[in-house]
């Protein structure tokens, strides 16, 4: 039997840690706790990633390009509906869908940790950046800078009252009215 390969152990270390943060707050998960979850010895785990701070941007980077890669196939799918009413509807959407995972990357941002907050932030750039390419094309007569930065915002916005169980707001009908609003103010 071959052994498994480098980018399995690291899939399935990824895997395990995001799994104990659905859970575990980023500053309470060990490493052991990790390596266990994983069927990896601690050794195997430093190999892999030295320190957790490691360990948790290849996390974050990994959720980031999944997103990325998402968002490239819903809008280069020509069958789809991408006007921006759809284009809100769908960021809004898988952005409050994984809500645990999100909050820790803001919360590593937030609390001083300075690389983390750079990446974060060169993400969200990329993600406006390419958001509002969408919206100018789709509607040239829309300030598609600032409208792309309102859906990220908005999106943030949603995620913690999401995570904080309000129950003044229902998520998924937020979504629905927002995409009709825009409808109503494009039209």
């Amino acid at each position: 039997m071959a052994a498994p390969r480098n980018d399995d152990v690291k899939k399935e270390i990824l895997d395990a840690a995001q799994a104990l943060l659905e859970t575990t707050a980023s500053a309470d998960l060990s490493l052991a706790a990790i390596a266990e979850k994983a069927h990896v010895s601690k050794g195997t785990l430093y190999y892999h990633f030295p320190n957790k701070e490691d360990l948790l941007f290849a996390l974050m980077d990994r959720y980031l390009e999944e997103q990325q890669a998402e968002l490239d196939a819903w809008t280069s799918n020509t069958a789809k509906d991408t006007s921006l009413p759809r284009l809100v509807k769908y960021v809004l959407q898988r952005d409050t869908e994984n809500v645990g995972i999100r909050l820790h990357f803001i919360y590593e941002a937030t609390e001083g940790n300075e690389h983390a907050r750079q990446r974060l932030l060169e993400r969200y750039e990329h993600f406006a950046e390419e958001i509002g390419e969408l919206i100018a094309k789709r509607n040239p007569d829309v300030d598609a800078e600032y409208a792309s930065w309102l859906i990220l915002i908005l999106s943030d916005g949603l995620l913690i009252h999401k995570n904080l169980k309000n129950p003044c707001v229902d998520t998924e009908d937020f979504i629905r009215k927002t995409e009709h609003e825009i409808r109503r103010y494009i039209h």
